[in-house]
């Protein structure tokens, strides 16, 4: 093959591959918005069971415009219906990085995929169900000799749905660690050697995770990430 040649070709291989991501991409927008359209109809059930981990101290958000409710139904609309087409999207992901891994790559990532969704489910009802039922009543009730909370919508929402998100990607973590090490990108003696290095990322992470930087809080949202690390140490000592 001439250099002129080989080139045609691999312009030719690049052009097929952004047309791929353009048709997958496409076909993933597509599905979003066809469920968040459908997630809107129950935007208002969905608001009710994110005030369910405050423990009955919220009776009702507050809003402070005419457009502020249906903009955050809108909202929650958007991440019911991301949360609803997940499956289509890692389907899209996976079908466009499957040809660039090999045989035994692609059947471990396969097999990994429906442990990983499970995972998600599982970090989002940890914090569902233990996190927040534990750090909302907190976050209410700290100081309110000298001032009364009255906890606006706009705030609320996006703080229980970071928590949700965050807990059920960090979850995941061992799984994905497992993957990689099935593959050879890490192993178990980098995870040990750099153990230091992932303590101090944990903590930066449960910082931003957590709205206060009170060592509660921090601690709630830390415990269960530095369990999940030694978790894929081992998991990658068996990959």
């Amino acid at each position: 093959m001439t250099l002129a040649n080989q080139t045609d070709a691999e312009t030719q291989t690049i052009f097929e591959h952004l047309a791929e991501l353009r048709y997958r991409l496409v076909r993933i927008v597509v599905t979003v918005a066809l469920t968040t359209m459908v997630s809107f109809f129950f935007a208002e059930r969905v608001v009710q069971l994110l005030l369910y981990p405050a423990g009955g101290l919220i009776d009702k958000l507050r809003v402070q415009s005419p457009p502020e409710t249906i903009a955050n139904f809108m909202r929650v609309s958007l991440v019911v219906g991301i949360a609803i087409a997940s499956p289509i999207i890692m389907y899209h992901i996976v079908r466009f990085l499957a040809p660039g891994l090999k045989p035994n790559e692609k059947r471990w990532l396969y097999s990994t995929l429906p442990f990983i969704a499970g995972l998600f489910l599982v970090g989002a009802g940890f914090a569902y169900f233990v996190v927040l039922p534990a750090m909302l009543p907190f976050l209410f009730a700290f100081g309110n000799s000298v001032a009364e909370p009255e906890w606006r919508m706009d705030y609320y929402l996006p703080f229980v749905a970071q928590m949700l998100l965050a807990a059920g990607v960090i979850f995941e973590m061992p799984l994905v660690v497992f993957f990689l090490a099935k593959i050879g990108v890490v192993n178990h003696r980098m995870l040990i050697k750099y153990w230091k290095h992932a303590l101090l990322i944990i903590f930066v992470a449960a910082a931003i995770i957590t709205p206060t930087p009170d060592p509660f809080n921090q601690l709630l949202v830390a415990i269960p990430m530095i369990l999940l690390y030694m978790l894929s140490i081992i998991l990658a000592r068996f990959a």
